[in-house]
């Protein structure tokens, strides 16, 4: 009898099945001492391999690990399915598998365009609005816009511009040096935004970075060609406006969060086959976890029908 064993342990999250299946299927025959397996620390899955014993931090494990499982998920995959599988917590393990460090990596990208306390109006947001808010063309156009638009929403933007200077050519006449680029980013969109590939890609296309950047020249210019149109209700001109800020007791719950489901800590679902927007999901760890305020719906039978919606609403 040979007890598999390994200096590194590196965490594994996904759906619970999941991960049990996993589990079952790369510890179902092990080629060889230093093979993948998978272990439970407590309720945590855990890959673990003598072939990563040489490896001297925990970056190096990761890279490792990563090669590992990607193949066996990818294998478990192609035989019956296997949804996404993470890598979390690494973990240093002495011979009598004490855990002697733990290390885990975030990465965060944070952009942040001013501090808090250099916050001022800008007049620059004033007249833009003006302009896109008083003219039918424009404000159409920045409807489909998003911080960093996918193809979808360039395709729709570029045709709402087109609008603007009624059609294609008009949009490619008014920019002559920027048509080549105009024509480019619209036909790489139109071939992302049909799935069955029936408009190709150009042969060059065009990145993303590039086409968010040519809508913003494209939209700066458009709106600043626009005339104000005050409307019929503009305030006089030095007019002192005040937006009251409201203040409530502590005690008043203000605001509804967004339901979430995590599937991680989900043991059984089942769904309606007549009714697909419904299905029964079994979480008894879930509200067990939870504080008392925090359980809602888990506090009713372990096995509850869901609707999935996407409002939330408060009354009384």
């Amino acid at each position: 009898m040979y007890t598999m064993e390994s200096k590194w342990g590196v965490e594994l999250e996904g759906n619970i099945i999941e991960l049990e299946n996993f589990l079952c299927q790369v510890n179902s025959f092990p080629l060889s001492p230093s093979s993948l397996f998978i272990v439970r620390f407590n309720k945590l899955y855990v890959a673990r391999s003598q072939r990563w014993d040489e490896a001297i931090s925990p970056q190096e494990v990761l890279e490792l690990a990563t090669s590992d499982v990607s193949v066996a998920r990818a294998c478990v995959e192609l035989v019956e399915c296997c949804g996404p599988i993470k890598l979390g917590t690494v973990f240093q393990l002495e011979s009598d598998n004490r855990i002697v460090k733990q290390t885990r990596e975030t990465t965060l990208t944070l952009t942040c365009i001013k501090r808090i306390e250099d916050v001022q109006p800008d007049n620059r947001f004033k007249d833009l609005h003006l302009r896109a808010i008083t003219n039918n063309d424009v404000f159409d156009a920045l409807r489909e816009w998003s911080h960093q638009p996918s193809w979808f929403e360039i395709y729709k933007t570029i045709e709402r511009m087109e609008n603007v200077y009624g059609g294609e050519q008009g949009l490619i006449d008014h920019f002559p040096d920027q048509s080549a680029l105009i024509k480019k980013v619209k036909r790489t969109a139109n071939s992302y935004r049909h799935a069955n590939e029936r408009f190709k890609p150009p042969k060059k296309a065009a990145q993303l970075e590039d086409a968010w950047a040519l809508l913003k020249m494209l939209m700066m210019a458009i709106i600043r060609e626009r005339d104000v149109i005050d409307p019929d209700d503009r305030f006089e001109d030095g007019s002192q406006i005040i937006c009251n800020n409201c203040e409530w007791p502590d005690t008043q719950k203000i605001g509804l969060k967004s339901l979430a489901f995590d599937a991680t800590r989900t043991t059984s679902i089942t769904f309606h086959p007549d009714d697909p927007f419904s299905a029964k999901i079994r979480n008894v760890e879930e509200a067990r976890d939870r504080p008392l305020h925090q359980r809602l719906h888990c506090l009713l039978p372990s096995a509850i029908t869901v609707i999935f919606n996407f409002f939330g609403e408060q009354r009384g």
